[in-house]
Formats: structure tokens, C-alpha cells, sequence
């Protein structure tokens, strides 16, 4: 619950401090996340399609096209493979910067920057079975912290509307095994709108 609580204050204190110039906005589109797992030297990858939705700031940084974006979103991870399944519902704060540049009658716009998602909840599916992922410090658990790089490319309107292209790193092990190592990657496609701002 405290990570949830630093997730939500980090969100609303970059978003205060942005204050008169800030947009904001909200964003939603399929996640297509996929788990590596390794352990005892083989490494596979499961996949799935998930959903993520949420909201974000953005604050012109002078005059020069940078732009800082953070967002506060919903996003479905985890993976299937051979019969076997897991799927976890993070929230993410990604703290993105952006530059953009015109292009036609819109603006084109490319970023990076840290992602930081708590674990809300999940579900592991193996053989007709089904059980909930549980987040501690416990061999069988899973870490709650997600710790990702995040790369984005998109282009918006003039009247607010934007494409995003997404593309989150995990960099985080999620797996507290002895001898497994367990990373979350997405990529993200998003439909949002920015309402006006300055």
C-alpha cells in the first residue's frame, strides 16, 4: 500500500508543480506484454495481450520542443505458454521527456525516461487450474516493484488528439527464486486526447 501511496504522490506532485502551462490528459490501447524467464540456464518467453489505460501531464520546457510527461496508467503484463499462463495488473508511473516537432498540421513526438509499476494483483492459470499471484518476499511471490526504461514515439493533432507507440523495458528481476530471473516487457499502443492547456 505504500508503494501504491508514493506511486499516486509522485504522479500528483510532478503534475502540481507543473502548474498554469501544464495539458493533461487520459490514454487507453491494447499492452502486448511479454514475460523472460530464466532459470537453471534456460530462458523462455511467454506473451499475451493485455489492456492499458490512464492519465498524463505534459509541461513544455522552454521554448526549445522538450516537453516532461509523466502518466499514471493501468497496465495488463504477463505472458502465455504451452497450456500454462500468468497475468498481472501493474500501475505505472513512467516519467517520460519528450521533443517534439512540427510535422504537417500536428507535431511529431519522441521520448524516454524511468518507469517505476507496483503489483496490484495477478493470476497464474496452469492445466484447468487457477490461483492468485501473491506479491512479498517469499520464494513463491512475486516482487511488487517493476522498475522499467521506457521509450515512446507518437504524433498529435492540433486539436488535442494523439497516437503513441510505447515500447517499456523491464529491468527489474520480479522473481524472488534463488535460481530464476523473471522480466515484464510491453509495448503499447494508445489512443489519447490532451485537453488544453496554456
Amino acid at each position: 500500500m505504500k508503494k501504491i501511496t508514493l506511486l499516486l504522490s509522485m504522479f500528483i506532485f510532478t503534475s502540481a508543480a507543473l502548474k498554469a502551462q501544464v495539458q493533461f490528459g487520459i490514454q487507453a490501447g491494447p499492452a502486448f506484454s511479454s514475460m523472460t524467464s530464466k532459470a537453471s540456464g534456460v530462458k523462455v518467453t511467454y506473451n499475451k495481450t493485455g489492456f492499458t489505460a490512464g492519465v498524463l501531464a505534459e509541461l513544455p520546457l522552454g521554448e526549445s520542443g522538450l516537453h516532461f510527461r509523466p502518466a499514471l496508467n493501468f497496465v495488463q503484463k504477463g505472458g502465455d505458454f504451452e497450456g500454462a499462463s500468468i497475468n498481472l495488473n501493474y500501475l505505472e508511473v513512467p516519467l517520460d521527456f519528450t521533443y517534439k516537432l512540427d510535422a504537417g498540421s500536428g507535431k511529431l513526438f519522441l521520448g524516454a525516461g524511468p518507469s517505476f509499476a507496483v503489483g496490484m494483483s495477478g493470476k497464474w492459470k496452469y492445466d484447468g487450474e487457477s490461483a492468485d499471484v501473491t506479491f512479498g518476499s517469499g520464494e513463491e511471490d512475486m516482487k511488487r516493484m517493476d522498475i522499467g526504461a521506457n521509450m515512446l514515439a507518437g504524433y498529435q493533432l492540433s486539436n488535442g488528439l494523439f497516437l503513441s507507440l510505447n515500447y517499456n523495458l523491464g529491468l527489474s528481476n520480479i522473481s524472488n527464486g534463488s535460481d530464476s530471473k523473471d522480466h515484464n516487457n510491453y509495448f503499447g499502443i494508445r489512443i489519447g486526447y490532451l485537453f488544453g492547456g496554456k
